[in-house]
């Protein structure tokens, strides 16, 4: 059990945009390929409360796992080139009393799942490591950005 729940999740706007991938300069000096791709991103708001439920100590140093599921994600049937996973600090908000203050993600990572529900699609989904000592409420803002070919 976590100290820190998921408590809600509010995506942003979701776009896309074409480039093109430069894929570096050959070793005989001449350019590399360039491959088509589009870019998407996914930004918004993940909102985390203590967990009233949590019994047991928490030391300062000590990180709890979190994970959700990107509300607005297309189907990625195929693997992506990359994915880019960024999660920052919107608010925070601790627990009453004299308390050491930790906090924001140490860890993130974004990836391609199945459907939690059994369906056929593919979701995206977001893990990260965060420290979770005197937390009340804490609010990420995250932005994945997802390359897949055209």
């Amino acid at each position: 059990m976590n100290v820190l729940t998921v408590a809600g999740i509010v995506p942003g706007p979701r776009y896309s945009v074409e480039a093109t991938l430069a894929t570096g300069i050959g070793h005989d000096g001449t350019a590399g390929r360039e491959l088509p791709v589009r870019v998407w991103r996914y930004q918004g708001v993940v909102s985390l409360d203590h967990n009233r439920e949590f019994r047991g100590m928490i030391r300062l140093t000590d990180v709890t796992s979190i994970s959700f599921f990107l509300p607005d994600s297309l189907d990625h049937r195929r693997d992506p080139q990359a994915i880019h996973t960024e999660l920052g600090v919107r608010q925070y908000v601790s627990n009453p009393g004299p308390a050491a203050i930790g906090i924001g993600p140490t860890w993130a990572e974004t990836t391609v799942v199945d459907d939690p529900r059994g369906g056929e699609g593919r979701w995206l989904q977001t893990q990260a490591h965060i420290h979770g000592y005197g937390v009340a409420t804490l609010e990420l803002n995250y932005r994945i950005e997802v390359v897949t070919s055209r």
